[in-house]
């Protein structure tokens, strides 16, 4: 993919994957990233001037709608920000595990649709969501995770289908 000049946002940019694909973001051409954070003071001095961060808890449709409003020049969308509770998925208490899915599938999907309005008016356009081997294998301990990054997987394979008419990736 060409990175040249695109403004890319990139939710949970404060450590881990996310960090990463900042950081690895930053060796493109890119114009601009919005990195994101529930608490902005916990993302990493990228010592950049093209980095923008932007407080965002994608499991609040009001923060969500906030950093839409922020980040309308937005090109792609990296949908990486999640959750995994280490919790059984027998004993568990249920809010636990509906946590992973409030956060790793409708989170995500709150993403999706607050930003396709803004994605569907670029010549190019693209949303990513970071699925891991969790999508396809279930571990021990990490059931509700597993179940949410399958529901992602699914999720993805379903909206390429509806976006593609819209151009978007």
């Amino acid at each position: 993919m060409n990175f040249d000049n695109k403004v890319i946002l990139v939710t949970g940019a404060n450590r881990g994957i996310g960090k990463e694909i900042v950081s690895a973001l930053l060796t493109r051409k890119v114009k601009k990233i919005y990195a994101t954070a529930r608490d902005i003071a916990k993302l990493p001095d990228f010592a950049d001037p093209r980095i923008i961060a932007l407080q965002l808890d994608i499991t609040d449709p009001q923060k969500i709608a906030e950093a839409a409003k922020s980040a309308t020049d937005i090109d792609i969308l990296i949908n990486n920000a999640g959750i995994a509770a280490f919790a059984s998925l027998l004993d568990s208490p249920m809010n636990v595990l509906e946590q992973d899915m409030n956060t790793n599938y409708f989170g995500t999907l709150n993403m999706i649709r607050e930003f396709i309005p803004l994605l569907e008016n670029k010549k190019t356009s693209a949303i990513v969501n970071m699925v891991t081997i969790g999508a396809f294998v279930n571990f021990p301990m990490l059931g509700g995770y597993c179940a949410s990054k399958s529901a992602l997987f699914s999720l993805s394979q379903g909206i390429r289908i509806e976006l593609a008419p819209k151009n978007i990736s």
